[in-house]
């Protein structure tokens, strides 16, 4: 997993290369018209799916057998290409026609990966065929570029094996071993993470190592990858021992590979169709899937990239309910979150690890997809992931992430959580801290909250049942440029937040003192009068609303749109109590603007002024605006420790990450 210094995806970099080095000297000297049987069949293979050539095959099919063969110690790695062939087929057909020299630069490449300690457990990502490019390696190496595109484009990222092991206990404590066979199925297997980690679940539960590898079914747009998982199930079938195993692998390694497809998913798949066609589940057909049944289990972590210019998007708008009216721009991920309703048994379940967005995004094909969810029913839980100070794929993937478990059966009930914050130190553990707070039939068409308890549950359902909105205070709203003038009736908002929302009661504090500042713009906030502007600065500055933010927004972006609606209006409440919220508001901005933060991102400096340093107005305007809006009075002290907890993300008291984030929180902290 992850570790501090060692993000996961620049260590499992650094297992492949050899392997791409030693497949590209085999392709360019296996002949293929020399290849055939194993090395050359391509096993099953869908028209949608993306062909290996005869030489890329049966290059990788020896590395395959050969790196399997040495990491399960069938094989001393000082064995050959041909020896290896022979140990997986009996007969040494194409190795031995290979060139001396070749054989001899192709065992060195692999020879060095395959005998590090931990190879077998890094076996998925050392066969990867496609090059770890990340932003690290975009810096200190030639053609890394090139190589971080095709994969963005893909949207093909490795999964951490603590992320693979969760999704799958997720899954598969949700169904009953009783039901045989166990059906499991990966739409988006690559190189086979999640069906190794499903298949040691099962050994784990006590399956014999053939009842749970004949239950694993996976499918790939890639040949190369079913190819390479079917050898990495082969290494984790051999590794457990057991009855003794014949010479001849071909049969064992075929078995599995034919329980896995290279097609496009989207096209041999079906998710779930229109609302007037939607049928029951229990009848729901299974004409458009390979393998002619549905499953007990789905999980994956399906491409995060978009539909793209193919000429079948309509004819997969009939199959997928979020792909309806798609363009080029339709992200394909909630496509393959539809497989967990219409390839799962009415007993079954899944889990997929997809973007944050799943949970907010407005877009059509989210809304439908969250339609879609609630009418299929079962139970959803949906677990959501910060990307900062870590992210679920390590530091060099900076991706916020949802995993989205669903399991089958009954009327739809939601259960959610907040956006989690850890750092490579406190990994692990992650998953089991996780708070789960269950909120029944509620409607997530519009979105999922993602709050941390019942109080705050409650919370929200009262605030966004409030009749009226900020909108109601605000006498002109629209995005400026820097600089700006200063106003005594306006507050001003930044489009982005991290720990605390950046409003600005005075204008040219956003840019005083900056030689080269931010060029982004701001939300200019007008207001009747310069007391109405103070209570709405206390209003926004206020824990309660960051907190808001959180459960509604995508932890990042602050828009204009979302700023109106919050759920207070301020002349809904007593005069009182605007009173004392503009009182507050500026004793609040006259302390903080003493004390102004700076942060440099691309050469611009941009200024920002924490209200943390003040908790005790804090406190008092979060008291004051709880208490009006008549929410449960612990959600005061839980807004407080959520506060403490984001900011410090679990960090020890030494370590300079803490140190440094609670600058912010200056002598009052």
């Amino acid at each position: 997993m992850p570790r501090s210094g060692r993000p996961f995806t620049t260590e499992a970099a650094k297992w492949n290369l050899a392997v791409l080095e030693a497949e590209s000297l085999l392709a360019r000297h296996i002949a293929t018209s020399e290849t055939g049987g194993w090395l050359s069949n391509p096993g099953p293979l869908d028209p949608s799916g993306c062909a290996a050539s005869k030489s890329i095959r049966a290059g990788r099919r020896l590395i395959g057998a050969w790196v399997a063969g040495v990491v399960t110690q069938h094989l001393e790695p000082e064995a050959s290409l041909p020896d290896a062939e022979e140990w997986l087929s009996g007969h040494r057909e194409v190795s031995h026609r290979l060139p001396v020299s070749v054989t001899r630069q192709v065992m060195g490449a692999l020879a060095e990966v395959a005998t590090r300690p931990g190879a077998l457990a890094m076996l998925p990502y050392m066969l990867d065929p496609m090059t770890h490019a990340y932003r690290r390696d975009v810096i200190s190496r030639s053609g890394a570029a090139q190589a971080r595109r095709e994969r963005k484009e893909r949207g093909s990222f490795f999964t951490p094996v603590d992320v693979a092991e969760h999704i799958v206990d997720e899954a598969l404590s949700r169904v009953s071993l009783a039901q045989s066979p166990v059906r499991i199925l990966d739409p988006a297997c690559g190189t086979g993470v999640f069906l190794r980690a499903a298949f040691r679940w099962l050994l784990a539960s006590g399956l014999d190592r053939d009842s749970a590898m004949s239950g694993l079914h996976g499918i790939d747009i890639d040949e190369r990858c079913v190819d390479m998982t079917a050898f990495v199930l082969l290494a984790d079938w051999l590794d457990v021992g057991g009855a003794e195993v014949s010479q001849n692998m071909t049969s064992a390694w075929e078995s599995i590979r034919a329980r896995l497809v290279c097609a496009d998913s989207l096209v041999v798949l079906r998710g779930v169709p229109t609302q007037q066609s939607l049928p029951h589940l229990n009848e729901y057909p299974t004409s458009l899937n390979p393998f002619g049944h549905r499953f007990s289990v789905v999980v994956g972590n399906p491409p995060y990239a978009r539909l793209g210019t193919r000429s079948d998007r309509e004819r997969l708008g009939e199959r997928y309910r979020s792909l309806q009216d798609s363009t080029p721009a339709t992200d394909m991920y909630a496509a393959f979150l539809e497989l967990l309703c219409s390839q799962c048994d009415e007993n079954g379940a899944g889990s997929m690890v997809v973007p944050m967005s799943v949970g907010y995004g407005c877009g059509r094909s989210l809304r439908r997809l969250r339609e879609a969810a609630q009418e299929c029913g079962g139970s959803w839980t949906f677990a959501f992931f910060d990307r900062t100070p870590d992210a679920l794929f390590g530091d060099d993937v900076k991706q916020r992430t949802a995993i989205v478990t669903r399991q089958a059966g009954g009327e739809f009930e939601l259960t959610t959580s907040p956006v989690m914050r850890w750092t490579s130190r406190n990994r692990v553990g992650l998953f089991e801290r996780i708070p789960r707070v269950t909120l029944g039939t509620i409607s997530i068409t519009d979105g999922v909250p993602r709050v941390g308890s019942a109080a705050q549950a409650q919370a929200h359902m009262l605030l966004r049942e409030r009749p009226h909105t900020l909108q109601n205070d605000i006498c002109h709203s629209h995005r400026i440029n820097l600089p700006v003038e200063s106003s005594a009736n306006t507050v001003y908002m930044a489009g982005t937040a991290y720990n605390w929302l950046n409003v600005y009661r005075d204008g040219p504090a956003i840019t005083d003192g900056v030689d080269n500042p931010s060029e982004s713009s701001v939300l200019e906030l007008t207001f009747k009068d310069p007391a109405a502007a103070d209570a709405a600065y206390a209003l926004l500055t206020s824990r309660l609303v960051y907190w808001l933010w959180r459960v509604e927004g995508d932890a990042f972006h602050v828009s204009s749109s979302w700023v109106r609606r919050i759920p207070i209006a301020l002349s809904d409440l007593g005069a009182s109590d605007v009173s004392e919220l503009a009182n507050s508001g500026s004793q609040l901005w006259a302390a903080v603007s003493t004390r102004p933060i700076t942060s440099v991102n691309g050469g611009r400096t941009t200024v920002s002024y924490s209200p943390y340093s003040q908790q005790k107005l804090l406190s008092a305007i979060d008291a004051r605006l709880i208490n009006a809006a008549g929410l449960p009075h612990r959600l005061g002290l839980e807004l407080t420790e959520m506060i403490s907890h984001l900011t410090t993300a679990g960090r020890e008291s030494d370590e300079h990450g803490l140190r440094r984030a609670l600058a912010s929180w200056g002598d009052h902290g």
